[in-house]
């Protein structure tokens, strides 16, 4: 288990052991409020952040999933945060995290010398996701504003600004369709869109019953966490709705 050690004399009760320590020695005791694979060297990591302990300081750290070993903290960040996502670059990968300020924050996941935060919205942050545009992993965030902007992670400048929702855009997720990917972004307003990243526009809009939540995707299939439920949607290869499941 990540963040604990077990107690072998109660293995139906995870977590009941003492809390983990880090490599810096430190004692493990967040409340993970994001968790997302990091690839590194040929293998796949974990990063994770959270809330804030009693020193009003988060942290982004990195861990070993096949053992549960804590390899590094990354990042010591002021305030919560509330959700992260791998960036690839040509000679580094970077994390990307959003929490209650108006900012995207990156971190070099092996190194102390981290970017400058992304500026430009106008709302507290709360998605992340990398996304492919002209050959490269670019940060999208979507936020209070109830704007999603894409940005370049090298001069740390918005490259776009999609807009549309009417609310808080609270989710973001990648939707591969074939030799298509969509940006799907739900929000507030009851709504999740889908972007062409290639012509960076809004090829559909999903009315939903109620304010969504979080957004995932697995093969042709968009699943949307709202207030009222869980909702399927099977999309075509053109973005169009092709049907739908309901789940409470």
């Amino acid at each position: 288990m990540i963040g604990y050690l077990w107690d072998p004399a109660l293995p139906s009760r995870p977590g009941t052991g003492a809390y983990a320590r880090t490599a810096e020695g430190e004692l493990v005791s967040d409340r993970f409020m994001s968790v997302c694979t990091v690839p590194s060297g040929g293998r796949q990591l974990l990063a994770t952040c959270g809330e804030p302990g009693t020193d009003y300081v988060a942290h982004v750290r990195l861990w070993d999933p096949a053992t549960g070993e804590h390899l590094r903290t990354v990042a010591r960040h002021k305030g919560r945060l509330q959700a992260i996502c791998a960036l690839p670059l040509a000679n580094r990968t970077l994390l990307a995290g959003t929490g209650w300020d108006n900012y995207v924050w990156l971190w070099d996941i092996a190194s102390d010398d981290h970017p400058k935060p992304l500026v430009g919205h106008r709302g507290w942050v709360n998605a992340v996701c990398g996304v492919p545009v002209d050959g490269r992993i670019l940060p999208a965030s979507g936020s209070h504003d109830g704007t999603v902007r894409l940005w370049d992670p090298v001069t740390g400048r918005t490259k776009r600004v999609l807009t549309g929702h009417r609310d808080w855009v609270r989710g973001l997720c990648l939707l591969p369709l074939g030799r298509r990917t969509l940006l799907a972004s739900g929000s507030k307003d009851r709504t999740v869109r889908l972007w062409d990243l290639a012509e960076l526009r809004c090829v559909a809009e999903i009315a939903v019953r109620s304010p969504v939540v979080a957004l995932a995707a697995a093969e042709s299939r968009l699943f949307v966490a709202s207030e009222d439920g869980l909702h399927g949607y099977a999309v075509g290869a053109d973005g169009a709705i092709e049907s739908t499941v309901r789940g409470d």
